[in-house]
């Protein structure tokens, strides 16, 4: 059997298009568990790795005794099993390797976030004239989100920003950047208006598309500038006062962005699949 399948693999041609490697990726995981880089709970590991597998994401491969970066498509996540299915790699060479090691290191992207996690116990899996890798579930992933809302990115210059400084009554114009059901970053233009961490920004709005308009307040967390010298600055912060009528119209607009996103991720998916 596993002579076949070594077999089957050295049909396998390399490719030279593998994505980029998570750079923010540990190249040691071996930290302590409560590292709060860390996906650590069953659950939301689990939960985490079918967001790779529904919007299938190209990871990278790395492999024992091998200087050559692999890919590789997570292609299932079967709870039940306790088990990942993956896609063979981009190389016989890579594919006899991992049989032989039976141990890999993923990494990959998600919304902008690097993701990786160690696969051991990696077995291949014949069925009819098809050949996939199946390991047990990893028992944490790393992944430095600490939003429990992640930010998503906004078309360029598509949503203005208006709002007034709390102390000062001073009106403050710009667009947002990206946003989550949380918060927002905005970029700022002028730089005489003097924005601090702590500030309060009242009576915010935003018009979304479709003539939808949200009302808000922001509590000012973070502020830098662009580049330096440069009079274009962002701020980011927390909502605060919002309606509920704003944060459903707020909640639908998310929702389609968050659909755009994955229609891109799968269709990247597939154009990497048939080269």
């Amino acid at each position: 059997m596993l002579h076949k399948i070594r077999q089957f693999f050295s049909f396998r041609k390399a490719s030279d298009d593998a994505p980029e490697i998570a750079e923010d990726s540990e190249q040691n995981l071996d930290y302590p568990a409560e590292n709060p880089n860390f996906v650590s709970q069953r659950a939301k590991v689990i939960k985490l790795l079918q967001q790779l597998a529904n919007a299938p994401h190209r990871c990278t491969a790395t492999l024992e005794d091998a200087d050559e970066i692999f890919t590789t498509t997570l292609l299932d996540v079967r709870e039940n099993d306790g088990a990942l299915i993956l896609d063979t790699l981009n190389s016989s060479f890579g594919n006899n390797l991992l049989l032989t090691h039976k141990s890999a290191k993923l990494s990959t992207y998600l919304n902008k976030v690097p993701v990786t996690f160690t696969l051991d116990q990696v077995s291949a899996v014949q069925q009819d004239a098809s050949v996939y890798f199946k390991a047990p579930l990893p028992s944490r992933v790393y992944y430095p989100q600490r939003r429990s809302s992640p930010r998503i990115n906004v078309p360029t210059a598509n949503l203005g920003f208006q709002g007034m400084l709390s102390d000062t009554g001073m009106t403050v114009g710009g667009y947002v950047s990206d946003l989550s059901r949380q918060g927002l970053a905005v970029y700022f233009n002028d730089e005489r208006h003097t924005i601090h961490r702590g500030d309060r920004l009242e009576h915010c709005l935003i018009d979304l598309p479709g003539g939808q308009q949200i009302s808000f307040d922001v509590s000012v967390r973070f502020l830098k500038r662009q580049n330096p010298g440069s009079p274009k600055k962002q701020i980011g912060g927390l909502f605060e006062n919002m309606a509920v009528q704003s944060q459903n119209a707020l909640e639908r607009y998310i929702c389609a962005l968050e659909r755009e996103q994955i229609r891109k991720q799968r269709n990247s998916a597939f154009a990497l699949s048939g080269l």
